[in-house]
């Protein structure tokens, strides 16, 4: 069985061994740290979450930081979803995704963007953002920029540059 909940204190190195796991091939020097995000005033805590099993076994963990689209429109940023390999394709990925958008939708965010795992969100209802109007500031493949509406047509109205500093995402 899987639960869903905030991650706490307590939790921050199995999450940090999780992620290691999870993305070790994937490493890219450029990003933040989780404990250096932690304390990033971009970081929601209400938006940490971890999935775990019997025995309270970590097996995934995700967050979202605070982006704006145009500077004014406040929107959310994937900075990773994380799911142990040795419990990948069992649905935990998909599972926390959609726990951390029902969570999002409470504090009054509308959308999500991220930068790859196009793959995988494409899955989640996650468009490729020139689907909204919406792009990056940064040199990344455009088809690989991507966006779900937390609502129908949250992102209507909302055209423009998606705001962040890279190394958040």
């Amino acid at each position: 069985m899987i639960r869903i909940r905030k991650a706490k204190e307590a939790d921050y190195q199995s999450i940090t061994d999780l992620v290691e796991r999870a993305y070790r091939k994937a490493h890219d020097s450029r990003r933040l740290s989780l404990a250096e995000m932690r304390d990033s005033e971009l970081f929601i805590p209400e938006l940490s979450l971890v999935a775990e099993m019997d025995k309270h076994r970590i097996v995934g963990h995700i967050y979202l930081v605070k982006v704006s689209i145009n500077d004014v429109y406040p929107s959310l940023g994937l900075a990773h979803v994380a799911v142990d390999p040795k419990y990948q394709g069992l649905g935990i990925g998909a599972l926390i995704v959609y726990y951390v958008h029902q969570e999002a939708r409470k504090l009054g965010y509308g959308s999500v963007v991220s930068v790859g795992c196009k793959k995988f969100l494409s899955k989640l209802g996650y468009r490729t953002v020139s689907n909204f109007g919406i792009n990056f500031p940064f040199g990344v493949v455009e088809d690989q920029c991507i966006a779900a509406e937390l609502y129908p047509g949250a992102l209507n109205e909302v055209h423009g540059m998606v705001s962040f500093p890279l190394e958040y995402m």
